[in-house]
């Protein structure tokens, strides 16, 4: 045994992203409207609504996330990268991804360096 596992085996990375995971949960809520004139800034710095990523053809995927969360959000959008990867479409052209984050304290230069970051995994 490494003095980094537990008797169980589990490495002390793996605890406490346990740890911080067991705290995560989210609130369903079924019928619930999202305003589609709030107004946000874009990776431009540039004042944008929802309505306005709306108005294509193409299905968009709306998330919110913390551009500088560590663990979780890092993570979650990690993952979306990936599966977006492999459904063999192509982001901007047969769909879009919004994300909005949930810190007012994020500016645009935050979004426009987690979009890059994003769309290069994709």
């Amino acid at each position: 045994m490494t003095g980094t596992q537990n008797v169980y085996g589990q490495s002390s990375m793996q605890l406490q992203s346990d740890a911080l995971l067991s705290g995560v949960g989210f609130d369903e809520k079924p019928g619930s409207k999202v305003a589609l004139d709030a107004r946000f800034a874009d990776h431009l710095g540039q004042e944008v609504t929802l309505q306005s990523f709306l108005e294509t053809e193409r299905p968009v995927i709306l998330n919110f996330a913390y551009y500088n969360c560590p663990v979780i959000c890092s993570v979650m959008l990690d993952q979306m990268a990936v599966s977006m990867s492999e459904v063999g479409l192509d982001l901007g052209s047969d769909y879009e991804v919004v994300t909005v984050s949930f810190s007012a304290d994020e500016d645009y230069v935050l979004a426009a360096n987690s979009r890059a970051s994003f769309r290069g995994k994709v």
